[in-house]
């Protein structure tokens, strides 16, 4: 499945509803068109707020099935061209990563030419791995994968004219030189690790972007243990905030690690059958400091800093 534009949903439900709709609109006709058999993924209008419901996800299921039926009307009046133009620019592209991952891997000692050996290497590397060390893009340490993308999407583009705005709104925060600091995402919400990893980059920070999908506090800790950052800053989305705080500062104490740390995002665990909950204050009672400012998180960081050198 490919996931809709969750960048610009926000607080205004029936605006989410048209944002979620159009993204589904379009992967249908797509399908329509060339079937690649993916499932097609409608974000409920609430998903920027909270967890969705049952029903919540069933209302974006039966608006995506009527859209199937709209968008068989739409399909002969539709142009594809400037599509099919991007789409073959894309395959290029993707060619020229694809064979100097093989040259690269082969250089590394894999074994290209069993199919087992291969996927091993390429799972444990991961794609943030790959791309960094094999990506058509140019190198830029302010992506997830240090490279630019070569054809940026719309949701990137718009997450680097709002990290801008962010660096612009934040200025006058304090400067970070010297302090190094470690980002990472415990789920699959890659965009906020490009707004944080832009505004500490610009007060002066070490930033070192473990990427998103860090799912095990262990590998947090782990990586931690020998990057020896200052603060780590982890953004959380999915319901599972004061889980993963109360296993990451066990693991800390566990491996008798000693650094910040600081949470944002979504902040809510889930409670059972019941809805997920605000858990903020149980992040902080357990020494965890949260933000939902970005723009002043270089001076909760110097806050941090500060009280731990006097």
């Amino acid at each position: 499945m490919f996931y809709g534009n969750t960048i610009d949903l926000g607080g205004d439900l029936e605006r989410n509803t048209a944002i979620s709709g159009s993204c589904s609109l379009i992967d249908i006709l797509g399908q329509l068109r060339r079937n690649t058999a993916h499932a097609i993924m409608p974000v409920p209008k609430t998903e920027p707020i909270r967890i969705p419901s049952p029903e919540e996800v069933l209302e974006a299921q039966v608006q995506a099935r009527q859209m199937e039926e709209e968008a068989k009307l739409l399909l002969p009046i539709v142009s594809f061209s400037e599509s099919d133009s991007l789409a073959s620019k894309i395959v290029g592209e993707g060619k020229k990563f694809f064979d100097s991952a093989l040259r690269g891997l082969k250089e590394m000692g894999v074994r290209i030419d069993d199919p087992l050996e291969l996927l091993i290497a390429v799972k444990k590397l991961g794609a943030n791995r790959l791309e960094q060390m094999f990506g058509s893009g140019e190198r830029d340490e302010l992506f997830p994968s240090r490279r630019k993308p070569v054809f940026m999407t719309d949701m990137t583009k718009r997450t680097m004219d709002l990290a801008s705005k962010l660096r612009r709104e934040s200025a006058d925060e304090p400067r970070l030189d010297g302090i190094r600091v470690l980002v990472a995402s415990t789920d699959v919400h890659e965009y906020p690790l490009m707004l944080i990893t832009h505004i500490l980059h610009a007060q002066g920070a070490e930033v070192i972007n473990l990427g998103p999908s860090v799912e095990s506090p262990k590998w947090l800790v782990a990586a931690a243990i020998e990057a020896r950052p200052a603060v780590a800053v982890v953004t959380t989305h999915n319901g599972k905030a004061l889980e993963y705080g109360t296993e990451l500062v066990d693991e800390m104490k566990r491996a008798k690690a000693e650094f910040h740390v600081v949470m944002g995002g979504v902040l809510n665990q889930s409670v059972g059958s019941e809805m997920p909950i605000d858990v903020t204050g149980e992040l902080n009672k357990l020494g965890i400091a949260t933000s939902k400012n970005l723009e002043k998180l270089p001076s909760l960081l110097q806050i941090l800093v500060t009280a731990a050198t006097n």
